[in-house]
Parts: C-alpha cells; structure tokens; sequence
C-alpha cells in the first residue's frame, strides 16, 4: 500500500471515528503527524485517484461544520476541528496536484484555505495556520496574475479580490499574534492596492486592524496603538456611511473611541489636539452616545486651563476645612465624652457636604485621619471597642472620602478587627462585604475574613482565605504563620495543614529568623501522616503527595544545610532530626511502595536515598541494606513509569533512572559484608538482584544502549549460577524490542551459548522447548542476515554459517536430552522443513553442492523429530520421497 493509500485509508477512519464520537485525545497527535506529512509534499496521490480524495477532502471539511454547531464547545472539541479543517485543505490541494488548474479551482482553495487559516486563528494554532497561510500564498499571487490580465466586472476576479483582502487580513492577524508588526505593516501595505471596494471587505479589514490597535493601547504602546487605530478609521472611511452595517457602524464608533483614549493617553500636545478633533467629529456622527460624554470629561481633565468661575469659592472652601480640622484637634486633645464628640462631628461633616455639595480636600482629610487614627489606636489599647468603631465610621464619613484607597482600606480592617475583639461577627462580616474589591483581595483582609471564617466555623470560606494568602503573600509567610496559630488555637486542624503547606511551599534557602525548618517540617508531616491512618478515603491521594512532598523538601533542606556546613556555617539539623526523617521516610516507602501513585512513592523512596547519605547518619551494614532496599524499589518505580509514559522523551529519562539506580544498587551491594546477613537474607538479595538485571536490561535496549548488552548478561552469570530464567527474560525483552536484527541474533546466540554451558544446564521441563525456540528464532533471522563464521586460517573450503551451527545445535540438543524432556517435535519438523525448502532453492539455481548439504541437514533433522502428530521417521520418509524426486536418491540411504 502506498503512503497515498494510506492517507485516504486514514481520512475514512477519521471520518468513521468522528462521525461515531469516538475520537479521543490520540486523534489529535495522529492529525499533526498527516498534516506535517502533507504539508512536506512527501505524499502524491495517483491521478486516477485524485476525485476520490477530492470527495473525501470535502466530506471533512463538511462534517467539521456540522460537528462545529454540536453541543461540544470544549477546547479540546475546538482544537481537533482546527486540526480537521487543516487536514482537509492539504488533502483537497493534494487531490487537485494532477488537475489542471483554472481560476476557478484556484478561488476555491483559497477560500477553503482561508476558512482554514481562520479556524486556526481563533484557536492560537499559530504554527498551523502559519502553513495554510504559506500555501495560501500559492493561490494569492495566481490570483494576482490573473487579475492583470482580466478586465472589470469578470466574477472569478471580483471574488479573487475579495478573498486576496481576507487573505491579508489573516496575515496581519498572524503576524500581530506572533508579535511581528513589521510584518503586518508589510502585509497591511501590500492589502491596501489589492483591496475589493465592499463595505463587507472594508469592515472585516478594519476589524482586523481594530483588534491590533486595540490589543497595543492595552499594553500603554499609545503611540503604535494610534497607528493602528488610524489604519483601522482609514479603511473604513473609504466606504459611505449608509453602506456600511449596523456592525460596521458600531464598529466604527469603537475605532474612534479608542484612537481618541490612545491620543489622551499619549499625553503630547500635538495627540491631545487629535484627540480634539476626532471628538469633534465623533459629535457630528455620534451625538448623544455616552461614550462621547465619557471622553469630553477626559479631555477637561487634560486642559492647562481651568475656567476661573468654577473656583469662585476656593478660598472659603479652605477656611471651612482649616476650621473643622482645627475644632478636631482641640476636641481630641482633653477629650472627655467620645460619643459627643462624635455625634457633634458627624452632624458638622453633614453639613459641610451639604453646603459645599463637596467633600474635604486632600490635605484636610489627611490631617483628619491623623487626629481620629490616634485616638481609634488608644481606645483599642484599652479594650474600648464600641468607641473604636464609632471613630472608624466617622474617619469613614462622605465628608473624608478623598482619603485615597489604601487609609480606607486600613480603617476598614480596624473596624473589622473592633468588631472581631468584640465578638461582634455580623458587623465585622458587613463590613467585609462594603470594602471595594482591592481591598478584600489585600492579605491583611484575607486574613480578616480567615479569623472572621474561623470564629463561624466556616470551613469553606477558611480554607478559601487561606488558598488566597498562598497564591498572594509572595515570600512574606508572617500571615500563613498567624494563620496555623488562629487555627491551632481554635481546634481547625485541617485548616492549620493547608496553611503550614503554603508556608511550607514558600520557603528558601533562608527562612525568616525565628524558624526551625527541621522542626516545621516535622509538624507538617505528622499532621499529614495522621491523615493516612484516618478513614476519609477522598483525603489520602492529597495526604500522600503532601506528604511526598514534604519528605522532599526535607531532604533538599539537608542536603543545602549539608552544603553549608562543609563551608564552617551551622547545620539546622541535628542528628535526632536526621534520623527521624531518614527513619520514617524509609518506612513510609515501605509500607505505601504498592499503594501510592508511582510518582508519590519515588519521591519517598528518593528523599529517604539522601537521608541515608548524609553525615550525620552511620554507615553500617543496616544502612547498606537499606539503601540496597531503596535503589531497587526506585529501579522498579522508575520502570513502571517509563512502561506507562507516552511521551519518548520522559520515557527515556526514566530508563535512565532505572540503569542509574540499578548501578548505585550493585555499588550498595557490593559494599555489604558478605558474612553479615543470614542465608535466608542472602536468597532475598539474589532474587532482588536478579529483578535489578532484568530492569537494567530492559532500560540498555530502550536506550539503545547496544555496547552494554552483552557486559549484562556476562556479569549477571559470572555472579549468579541460578539466573537461567533472568537470561530468558533478557531474551523475551530483546526479541519485543525494536532492536536492529544483527543485534537481536548476537544478543540471543549470547543469551542461548549461556543457558548451553553445564553451570547453567536448567534439568527442567521447561528448559528444552524454551531453547529449542530460541534455535527457531535464530534461524530464521540467519536466513535473512547470510551471517557466516570466520574461515580456519588452514582451510581452502567454504566456512560454515551461523545457520550450520544452529543445525548442529539443535541436532547435539535433541540427541542428547532427557526422554522425559525431549526436544518439541513441531520445533523439529519446523528446522526439518525450512532446511529442506533451502535445498529446494539451491536446486532451483543450480547449486548442487549446497542443494546435497542442505538435503542431508534436512534428513538428519527428520530423524530427529519425535513425538507430535507424525509416527517417527515419517517426516524423513516424505523428504527422502522428495529428495528422490531432485534427483538426490543416494541421500536416504
């Protein structure tokens, strides 16, 4: 089947898969392989064949539409209609390669290329769009040629047109999304001498250049932001305004709104005498739009000159507020009754707002708030909480609202802060729920609303503040700290956990001063580990990684602490630290290995290795096994995932850690006193070292690692007499993998040459047909090798090959096993047959020399077949028939 067919042959699955919802996410890895495929123009399909990919290329490019409207609007559905409409295109252009090509043909690639390019677009498939708008490109500058040499009014041309202006315009979309305005100016240039006179054209033009310019303004580049803006109000000005639509009208309101903010925003003389023009033009076309009252304010606020008449009163004004400010001080000064000082003021300030219709100015209101933080500070000393609140609100009055966000802010939280002293929970919620959306989200207020949360035995709304002060508090964790004590004093031990984990997570090389890493790290893992013996099922998966994780972190601790002690600075962790985190990591690894996510379990198993390296930890015989222990059930681990990734790269890097840990296994192991551990002990680690080979061996062929195969298979005899079934794992990994056939047939002649020798003779029932299939194997790889042994130095004659050897092995094999375990007869007959049909073949070419060896190897192994569905010697019987017939009577005799 060609690589053409195949593509067609993909093109009905998919439609089948898709039309039956049966796509999943591996749908998407096998477009973008077709799509590179047909896009490299590896693939050319028949010219008999093309109409077929034509309706094919068509129905998916009609079931993307219909699937489109479905119900499905995930990313992920969006993102596979993408790829299917980009599939479409290039088979569809791949189907018309052998068609001679008309404007008409041309137009309808490239509209098809267009939509494609589109879909591309909306979905930020920059790269994919990237190459439906190269071979766009293609029917662009056809179209172009065509167009010089057409007159006005032909239709193939006026749609060309318009399709060249979308083209373009797709192209400074791509180049504004890439971040390359050069070359949306390039492109922006090129559209406009090629641009179709239509009001539909002109709008989705200006959109596309509305969507730049407005995209530039959002990042404050006022000036490109302007550029653009213009290009956009350009374009669309050259159609008239009773020919645009209602879209394109309100379109044009937004282009001008936004040129004028990028003017405003700009700030330069010359821009802001633009901004005044284009407002009076938006008077013109726009009047009574909100929009144009919005940006008549902004411009005032922009004007050097004020109309004098507006501040007849200024002076006034300030004498009023030095008055008021002044009463404040002399009132708070001997201060005697709180409640009639407040009540006098509040009344004041009602009547100052009243009368000026304003508030105080910004010095006054700042002088204010000095006097009432002062005495708000005292009565919350001396535990005076009503009064401290009633100060709040009055600091809080219309009168002093040009105190500027951030003194609100901080009045608001005393309030609240009052009212939490006072047990007052409803007010100090009401007042949460005033403050603007700044506030709230300030980690003081979180905090707030966390004891607020705590005290109501709110645990949804706890554990949410407490998510918030993680993601918000940067490397300041003084409120995550504040935050385990509230609830370590209130009895919420979940919520003392989540907040000692973003702690945890926020913490560097240096910590605050005042904490003991070891320790808080000891108390998180208790908690978590708490958690594992508990019966809430839905919180382990959590606990355990948690708990992973802090075991990590711990050991990266040590091992930075380990750093700096060798650099005469004092380790935080001492000896009983040490080996309390190396001893229960090592248990914890243990006891979770089967149970935990394979992930979770390594990184135990990982931190507990450094622990068990450190200095501070004796290096016996105990902790040799223990490592020994925890580089195999690493090497394991490491296996498992590397068989569960999809992705080769990550593949491979955990084959890596299997060998890495297989090595650091063997150096472990070596390093144990032999006399220490007990026979007993000493079979457990021959069976684990022999499950190490077998994964070291399988990570060697995943990495192709060829030259380390066979130094395997050497050590792994040279140190265990009884690793016969660990050579036959070796062999089936090999005969599965993706090996080269030289490599395959070395390895396991290797493989079987060891299982032959008598210190490995296995006297099993098993033994014989398992080698016997290995002789099978290698002998139908000799065949399409030709391999041959080195010639004797002495002899004139031609050597034997591999495949006489394997023949003579098989035949030493059959004649010499046990009755009870005799070679299979269907391997026999297999030898027997195949060795007979190359002497066939060797008659077929004349050659009556090899024809004879090949005819008495055939018979010598007939003979020895025994057993099966054939009496014995029956199968000789028929090939000596056979033989006769090639005129080679004499070799049955």
């Amino acid at each position: 089947m060609s690589r053409a067919d195949l593509y067609q042959a993909f093109a009905s699955d998919l439609e089948s898969r898709l039309v039956s919802r049966q796509a999943d996410e591996s749908i998407h890895f096998e477009l973008r392989s077709h799509i590179n495929t047909l896009n490299s123009g590896s693939v050319v399909i028949a010219a008999s064949r093309c109409d077929e990919a034509d309706r094919q290329a068509t129905r998916l490019w009609n079931l993307s539409i219909r699937l489109r409207h479905s119900d499905d609007d995930s990313t992920t559905a969006g993102k596979r209609l993408v790829l299917l409409r980009a599939f479409a295109f290039l088979l569809l252009e791949q189907a018309q390669t052998n068609n001679t090509r008309t404007p008409y043909s041309n137009i309808r690639l490239f509209r098809v290329a267009n939509k494609a390019a589109k879909s591309c677009l909306e979905q930020e498939e920059l790269d994919m769009a990237l190459i439906i708008l190269q071979r766009a490109a293609t029917y662009e500058s056809a179209l172009d040629r065509f167009s010089q040499n057409s007159t006005e009014g032909n239709l193939p041309l006026q749609q060309g047109l318009r399709l060249q202006a979308e083209y373009y315009g797709l192209r400074i979309t791509l180049a504004w999304k890439q971040n390359r305005l050069e070359v949306a100016e390039t492109m922006f240039s090129k559209v406009i001498t090629t641009q179709a006179q239509e009001p539909k054209t002109s709008e989705g033009l200006a959109d596309v250049l509305f969507e730049v310019g407005r995209d530039l303004l959002k990042r404050n580049d006022f000036y490109k932001a302007s550029k653009w803006l213009e290009k956009a109000h350009d374009v669309l000005s050259r159609q008239e305004a009773e020919d645009l639509s209602q879209d394109g009208s309100e379109l044009g309101l937004s282009i001008l709104y936004h040129l004028v903010r990028a003017h405003l925003d700009n700030g330069t003389e010359p821009a802001i005498e633009k901004a005044r023009s284009l407002l009076a033009l938006m008077e013109n076309d726009y009047e009574g739009k909100l929009s144009v009252s919005v940006l008549h304010l902004e411009l005032l606020s922009k004007e050097k000159d004020y109309d004098v008449d507006q501040y007849a009163n200024e002076s006034n004004k300030e004498w009023i507020e030095k008055l008021l400010v002044t009463r404040l001080w002399l009132s708070l000064r001997d201060i005697a009754d709180d409640n009639a000082v407040l009540s006098s003021f509040s009344n004041l300030f009602a009547v100052f707002c009243q009368k000026t219709r304003d508030c105080l100015g910004v010095s006054a209101t700042h002088a204010a708030h000095t006097l009432i933080w002062k005495r708000i500070e005292a009565l919350a000393k001396e535990k005076q909480f009503d009064n401290a609140i009633s100060w709040c609100r009055l600091a809080l009055h219309q009168a002093l609202k040009d105190a500027g966000e951030a003194n609100r802010a901080k009045l608001q939280r005393k309030l609240v802060l009052c009212a939490i002293s006072k047990l007052d929970l409803s007010l100090a919620r009401q007042t949460l729920n005033i403050m603007s959306e700044n506030t709230r989200a300030a980690p003081l207020t979180v905090y707030l609303a966390f004891k607020i949360a705590l005290q109501e035995s709110d645990v949804a709304t706890a554990s949410e503040c407490i998510e918030k002060l993680g993601k918000i508090s940067g490397k300041d964790t003084t409120l995550l700290y504040a935050c385990v004590l509230e609830a370590q004093q209130s009895g919420a031990r979940k919520q003392a956990l989540d907040a000692l984990r973003h702690a945890l997570s926020r913490l560097e090389e240096d910590p605050p001063s005042g904490v003991h890493v070891p320790a808080m790290l000891r108390c998180t893992a208790r908690l978590l580990m708490s958690d594992l013996s508990s019966e809430d099922s839905e919180s382990l998966p959590r606990s355990s990684e948690d708990l992973c994780s802090i075991f990590k972190q711990a050991a990266s601790h040590v091992a930075r602490s380990s750093t700096a002690a060798t650099e005469n600075e004092s380790s935080v962790w001492n000896d009983s630290e040490l080996a309390w985190f190396t001893r229960h990591s090592y248990n914890l690894a243990l006891k979770y290995y089967d149970q935990w996510f394979p992930q979770h379990a390594l990184q135990m198993i990982e931190a507990c290795l450094i622990m068990l390296q450190q200095k501070g930890v004796q290096q016996d015989d105990n902790t040799r096994s223990r490592l020994i222990v925890c580089h195999s059930l690493a090497a394991h681990l490491s296996l498992k995932r590397a068989r569960a990734e999809d992705i080769t790269q990550d593949k491979l890097q955990h084959y890596l850690q299997v060998k890495n840990h297989a090595r650091m296994f063997r150096k472990a192991l070596l390093e144990r006193n032999p006399n220490a551990p007990s026979s007993e002990d000493k079979d457990s680690y021959v069976q684990i070292a022999r499950k190490i080979y077998r994964a070291d061996f399988e990570a060697t062929i995943h990495l192709k690692l060829w030259d380390e195969i066979l130094s395997i298979i050497n050590r792994l005899t040279e140190q265990d007499s009884g690793g016969q079934q660990t050579l036959c794992a070796f062999a089936d990994v090999i005969l599965g993998s993706e090996a080269p056939s030289e490599i395959i047939f070395s390895t396991l002649e290797h493989i079987l040459t060891h299982l032959r020798t008598p210190t490995t003779h296995i006297h099993t029932k098993l033994q014989t047909p398992q080698i016997a299939r290995y002789i099978r194997i290698l002998y139908h790889i000799s065949l399409s090798l030709s391999l041959s042994l080195p010639p004797h130095p002495q002899s004139t004659s031609k050597p034997p090959t591999k495949t006489d050897t394997l023949i003579t092995t098989a035949l030493s094999l059959a004649s010499t096993t046990n009755p009870s375990d005799p070679y299979p007869a269907e391997e026999m007959e297999w030898l027997a047959t195949t060795t007979f049909n190359r002497a066939v073949d060797a008659y077929g070419v004349g050659d009556e020399v090899e024809c004879g060896k090949r005819g008495q190897q055939a018979l010598e192994l007939a003979g020895m077949v025994v057993g099966g569905d054939r009496d014995r010697g029956e199968l000789r019987r028929v090939l000596v028939g056979r033989l006769g017939i090639l005129g080679l009577e004499g070799l049955g005799e």
